[in-house]
């Protein structure tokens, strides 16, 4: 068995503190002017990555989360990233050779589902 992470938050307004208290330096310098339409995008699509990262490796939110850069790969996990509609949903799984995925269910379907 393989572990994976799962997380899906929707569009809502987000203050730059809390980017400033959980994300690295350097993901706080790839995220546009608060002002920017595609802030709270970029600050989801960054949020989801980590949450998945810690749902994947069991630990959760444990306040470490400026530790952890997502940026980058961190071998041997990967992020797949979906936006659709109000919604941004990150799936966290470790890349392996003998690892071959095959969907019951897409990443757009599990939006869809909690949408409703």
């Amino acid at each position: 068995r393989y572990p994976i992470g799962v997380d899906i938050e929707t569009d809502r307004k987000i203050s730059s503190k809390l980017a400033k208290k959980v994300f690295t330096e350097k993901e706080n310098q790839s995220l546009p002017d608060q002002e920017n339409s595609q802030y709270v995008s970029s600050f989801l699509r960054i949020w989801t990555q980590k949450e998945s990262y810690t749902k994947a490796l069991g630990i959760g939110y444990q306040g470490q989360w400026d530790s952890i850069e997502t940026s980058d790969s961190i071998a041997p996990w990967r992020w797949k990233t979906i936006t659709h509609r109000d919604f941004i949903c990150s799936a966290c799984y470790q890349q392996t050779d003998v690892l071959e995925i095959h969907p019951l269910i897409t990443l757009k379907d599990l939006i869809l589902f909690y949408q409703d």
